[in-house]
Parts: C-alpha cells; sequence; structure tokens
C-alpha cells in the first residue's frame, strides 16, 4: 500500500502578512555581489561628506540627502556644498558602464509638485555634467506630505542584462 502524501492542513501562505504599516509581498530581492559593492564603494566615498546617507533595500541602493541642505533657497539652484558630492557619486556609478540613477526630491504637498520636479531635474543636469549618460537618468519631484522633511534620493539603476 502506498504511502499517502502529505498535504498541509489549510491554505499555504504566500507571503508574510504586512507588519504594522508595512506592504504584503514578496521579500524584496537579494543583493548581488555587484550590488554590494557599489553600496560599499559609495559609503567609502561619501563619509563625512555632509548630511547624506547610503541606505540598500534588498537590490537597490540609495543615496539620500537633505533637501533643505541641497537646496536652500526657495528655487532650484543646487547649493555649492553638494557639487563634492555628486562628484563622488558620479565618479563611483561611472565604474560601472551602463549604470544610470532615478533622482527623486520629495517634500512637501501635492501643490509643491513643479518645484519638487525642478529641484530633481536640477541634480539630474548636474550628474549629467558629471559624465553620467542622460539616457540612463531620470528625475521625478514627489509630494512628500505635510510635515515631511524635504530630501533628495538618488536611486542606483543597475546596467540592464545582456540582449536588452
Amino acid at each position: 500500500m502506498a504511502a499517502a502524501a502529505c498535504a498541509p492542513a489549510g491554505p499555504v501562505p504566500t507571503a508574510p502578512p504586512p507588519e504594522e504599516g508595512g506592504r504584503a509581498g514578496p521579500p524584496p530581492a537579494a543583493a548581488s555581489p555587484a550590488v554590494l559593492r557599489r553600496e560599499a564603494a559609495l559609503r567609502e566615498a561619501l563619509a563625512g561628506q555632509g548630511p547624506v546617507e547610503v541606505r540598500r533595500t534588498g537590490a537597490e541602493v540609495q543615496v539620500v540627502l537633505d533637501g533643505a541642505w541641497c537646496f536652500p533657497s526657495a528655487g532650484d539652484q543646487v547649493a555649492p556644498e553638494v557639487y563634492g558630492i555628486l562628484d563622488r557619486l558620479a565618479q563611483v556609478l561611472l565604474e560601472t558602464p551602463g549604470v544610470g540613477a532615478r533622482v527623486e526630491y520629495r517634500a512637501g504637498p501635492a501643490a509643491a509638485f513643479p518645484a519638487a520636479q525642478r529641484r530633481a531635474e536640477a541634480v539630474k543636469r548636474l550628474l549629467a555634467v558629471r559624465g553620467l549618460p542622460r539616457a540612463g537618468l531620470t528625475a521625478v519631484g514627489r509630494p512628500g506630505g505635510a510635515g515631511a522633511r524635504p530630501e533628495v534620493v538618488i536611486t542606483v539603476v543597475p546596467p540592464a542584462p545582456p540582449g536588452e
């Protein structure tokens, strides 16, 4: 007599339940060795450079700058103190052919969207001037909600796999 296959009692969960304030779904992708090397290089290059933070979630690496520090006035002129950080960031990213970046400026209510978009575009232009290919750069202004701390978030976009 053949043994019966063991089947779990009840439905099998496909994803962990969301935590308070979290989201359901699969966990983020694991970071490849190339992503880990890029993260380490960014941390080293940007250490002690001002209000800058390097974050990694799964396979995504972000460089986060204090928006009020980057744009001390009401306009879209990047503060000269930020240039050195962008120089170092571009230098690290240029070590990987085909790498790009998504620049987001997050701040204020939805009514502030046009200013947020202009600020993201200003950072994008400065990265392009530093040698990053314009085709690999995008800029997005996003409302951050009332009372949100303004920030510039530069997400490293890895190169496309061969054949794409």
